[in-house]
């Protein structure tokens, strides 16, 4: 998939969310609505940046669900270090979604991932 598919699916998905979240889970400001869109975005270009495509190891180690459970791990301890604090909660929950979202444009493409 090209960077435009990827940032069209992300939006999309990214939308679903943050309506999700701010009606059934907790009110979130305009800005971190924004911000958390901004984040999803940038997160799900992160995959083609470290491994650029036109490459033979395009789909490598950064386009793998191991590379997303690191990222979850790491937002997860993030989170926990700051306590929950609802203005850390955009980039500790938007930058694994953005880049979930790129792996599940991946995922269902011909090539699909490597597992």
């Amino acid at each position: 998939m090209n960077r435009r598919g990827h940032i069209i699916f992300t939006l999309i998905f990214t939308s679903v969310a943050i309506y999700a979240i701010d009606r059934y889970i907790l009110t979130l400001p305009y800005a971190i609505m924004g911000l958390g869109t901004a984040e999803a975005v940038l997160a799900s270009a992160l995959p083609d940046i470290f491994e650029p495509g036109g490459r033979s190891d395009h789909r490598g180690g950064f386009h793998s669900w191991r590379a997303l459970a690191a990222c979850l791990l790491i937002c997860a301890i993030g989170l926990y270090m700051t306590q929950s604090n609802l203005w850390y909660f955009h980039a500790l929950f938007f930058m694994p979604w953005g880049f979930a979202t790129h792996l599940l444009a991946d995922a269902l493409s011909p090539s699909g991932l490597p597992f």
